[in-house]
C-alpha cells in the first residue's frame, strides 16, 4: 500500500507538463526501526551558518514539517535503537500521509547542496519533476532501494538534526542505475566537530532477511580497500559551495588514518518490513 501511494506520486511529479505514464504495484503495510551508536542531539541544537568562498552566507538546509514519531528511542545500548511510528487516522495506518510526507523530502534527497537552496518559485517545477525522474522511471520500482534510501534520510534528518553531505542520486550517470555504496553520507554537529554519519537501510517486507542482508553488507563496506575507495568517491561529490565541505574533504582525505575517522563516524541502520501489527491501530485491536 505505500508503495502503491508513493508510486503514485512520484508520478505524478515526474509528469508535470510530461507524457503519462501507467503506474502500479502494492505491498503490505510496514513498521520501521532503525539504530545508531550515538545519543540524539539537544532540541535547541541548530545548523550554524557556513560561508562560501566569497564571503557570501549559505544558510543550511530548511526542515519538511516533522511527521514521524519516535515510539522507541533507547541510545544506552549499543547501538542504540530508534523504533519510528507513522502513526494511524481513523484505524488505519497512515500510509498515503507518509507517501506525501516523502515527496516532500524529495528535491534535499536528489539535488545538489546549491541547487536546493537555491530552490525558487521560477525553477521549482523544472528541479522536482527532475528530482522525481531521477528516483524512479521504471515499472521495476519493488525491488529498488531508493525508497529506503530516502526514509533513512528523513528519518536521521528528523530525529537526529542531520545535515546531508552528498546526493548520491545527482550523480546517476543514467536513468535507472542503481548507485552503489552507503545509503546516505550525512554529518552531525557544528563546524569543527563534525561526525560523518555513513547509512544503511533496507526496504524489505520481511526483517530476518532485512538483519542478515545488512549485517552482511556493513561487514563489507567496513574493509579498509572498500572505505578508501568509498571516501574517493564521496569526495569527488561533495558540492564545493555546501558549508562543511572543506571539514569533510581533510576528514576523509587519504592522508587521515581510519582510527580519525573511525573515531568521528556513525552507522545508522534502518530497517523496514511487514507486519500484521500495522494493518490497525492499537486503540482498535485492544477492542477486537
Amino acid at each position: 500500500m505505500l508503495l502503491k501511494n508513493w508510486h503514485q506520486r512520484l508520478f505524478a511529479l515526474a509528469q508535470i507538463v510530461e507524457v503519462n505514464r501507467p503506474g502500479g504495484g502494492t505491498r503490505a503495510c510496514s513498521e520501521s526501526s532503525f539504530s545508531t551508536n550515538r545519543r540524539p542531539l539537544p532540541q535547541n541544537f541548530s545548523s550554524r551558518i557556513g560561508k562560501l568562498s566569497g564571503g557570501r552566507e549559505m544558510a543550511a538546509l530548511n526542515q519538511p514539517e516533522p511527521f514521524i514519531t519516535a515510539r522507541i528511542h533507547d541510545q544506552g545500548g549499543k547501538p542504540g535503537v530508534t523504533g519510528l511510528c507513522i502513526g494511524y487516522e481513523r484505524n488505519s495506518w497512515r500510509a498515503s500521509q507518509l507517501a506525501d510526507h516523502a515527496i516532500e523530502w524529495l528535491p534535499e534527497f536528489v539535488l545538489k547542496h546549491s541547487e536546493a537552496i537555491d530552490l525558487n518559485s521560477g525553477n521549482a517545477v523544472k528541479l522536482i519533476r527532475h528530482a522525481a525522474r531521477k528516483v524512479y522511471e521504471s515499472k521495476k520500482f519493488e525491488n529498488r532501494g531508493e525508497f529506503g534510501e530516502l526514509f533513512l534520510h528523513l528519518a536521521i534528518r528528523q530525529v537526529f538534526k542531520s545535515q546531508p553531505a552528498i546526493s548520491k542520486l545527482y550523480y546517476k550517470s543514467a536513468l535507472n542505475d542503481t548507485v552503489k555504496g552507503f545509503d546516505a553520507v550525512h554529518v552531525v554537529g557544528n563546524p569543527g566537530n563534525l561526525e560523518l554519519w555513513l547509512g544503511e537501510s533496507k526496504f524489505y517486507s520481511d526483517i530476518g532477511a532485512a538483519i542478515r542482508d545488512v549485517v552482511d553488507e556493513l561487514k563489507k563496506h567496513t574493509e579498509i580497500e572498500y572505505l578508501r575507495d568509498e571516501f574517493l568517491l564521496i569526495k569527488g561529490k561533495i558540492d564545493p559551495n555546501w558549508p562543511h565541505a572543506a571539514e569533510l574533504d581533510q576528514l576523509l582525505s587519504s592522508n587521515t588514518s581510519l582510527d580519525v575517522i573511525f573515531s568521528k563516524a556513525c552507522v545508522p541502520v534502518l530497517l523496514t518490513y511487514d507486519t500484521r501489527c500495522a494493518l490497525s491501530s492499537p486503540e482498535a485491536n485492544a477492542t477486537t
